[in-house]
């Protein structure tokens, strides 16, 4: 006889865009618009975010990738309850101190 398990729930949906400048010229800012919605049944290890990216990858390596993100994520893992969170990251070296 044979079995069926169930998998687990699991969607992961992604969207992005990618944009380079040509040398010499500077980004002076970023905008995003995100329609944010709660998730009451999201359990630990289930998440759900929108973000946007602004990255400056300097010379190519690593140590020295400058990187700013925002958005809204629900993460129950992080924040303990499944209600929308707004949340801001940084780096100045690749995430190696900052």
């Amino acid at each position: 006889m044979m079995s069926i398990r169930p998998r687990p729930r699991q969607v992961v949906h992604l969207a992005a865009y990618e944009s380079y400048q040509a040398a010499g010229n500077q980004y002076t800012g970023a905008m995003a618009t995100f329609d944010v919605y709660g998730f009451p049944n999201l359990v630990k290890g289930e998440s759900s975010s929108a973000q946007i990216w602004v990255i400056n990858k300097g010379n190519g390596e690593c140590d020295n990738v400058n990187k700013i993100m925002s958005g809204w994520e629900v993460n129950p893992d992080i924040y303990g309850d499944s209600k929308t969170h707004f949340f801001v990251f940084w780096t100045a070296d690749g995430e190696d101190e900052t």
